[in-house]
């Protein structure tokens, strides 16, 4: 709650109620009181009365109500992306391959000498770097990705 609420005497009470009006803790502030208040805005603080300084305050309270309402959180790494590794296509399937030439011949349709070979002359090339947020796809998976 901000301070500036504290400053609004609460024993006082609006009586007439407009066809546009904010309500804020119980109170009615008619829109030409609040288009008032925003004018004001432009002019020096000090200039401001206690009741004006706590409608703004209100007012912007009530926005960042609304806005952190709205924000949903996203996560950089889903949770089944953080399990690739261990339960990924490529970490259980490509161990596999590469022990048997044959499958991995009919997976990949070269050989692994020569997945080895296209691999060292562009890894350099789709490298990157893991950061402290993520782990970033190997030049393996990348290839075996793009051949696949």
């Amino acid at each position: 709650m901000s301070p500036l609420r504290n400053l609004y005497d609460v024993s006082t009470k609006i009586d007439r109620k407009p066809l546009h009006s904010y309500t804020c803790i119980g109170y009615e502030w008619t829109s030409a009181e609040c288009n008032q208040v925003l004018k004001t805005i432009g002019m020096a603080i000090k200039r401001l009365t206690v009741r004006q300084l706590a409608l703004i305050a209100m007012i912007l309270d009530e926005e960042e109500e609304e806005e952190n309402q709205k924000t949903t959180r996203r996560y950089w790494i889903h949770d089944s992306v953080k399990e690739r590794k261990t339960e990924g296509e490529f970490w259980t399937l490509y161990k596999h391959l590469v022990e048997d030439e044959e499958k991995f011949f009919q997976y990949f349709r070269m050989s692994t000498y020569q997945f080895n070979v296209l691999l060292k002359k562009i890894e350099n090339d789709i490298f990157r770097r893991n950061t402290n947020f993520r782990e970033c796809l190997s030049s393996k998976e990348k290839i075996a990705v793009c051949l696949r």
